[in-house]
């Protein structure tokens, strides 16, 4: 698999969702698709899955609408966590 194309249609296809369903048509006063424009020359410098959705949740943000946001699956997750410390208790 092609990470980056990969990453690329998932960023595509979420701001496509996002320009047909939004609930405030005119976006927030955002200019939606120069949003994706900047997002999408951005994608070269997340290569990695956790990077690309730390990435893809900036776009969402940019709409201001708190009740939206995205998350990192836990397949990706639990390698983050694996990497930090404990305090040795279970």
């Amino acid at each position: 698999v092609d990470q980056r194309a990969e990453n690329r249609q998932m960023l595509h296809e979420a701001w496509w969702a996002l320009d047909r369903y939004f609930y405030q048509p005119g976006h927030h006063g955002v200019d939606w698709k120069s949003v994706r424009d900047r997002y999408d020359a951005l994608l070269e410098f997340v290569p990695y899955k956790p990077d690309f959705y730390e990435l893809l949740g900036e776009m969402v943000s940019e709409l201001r609408a708190s009740h939206l946001g995205t998350n990192i699956p836990w397949e990706f997750l639990s390698d983050l966590y694996s990497m930090g410390g404990t305090l040795g208790i279970e």
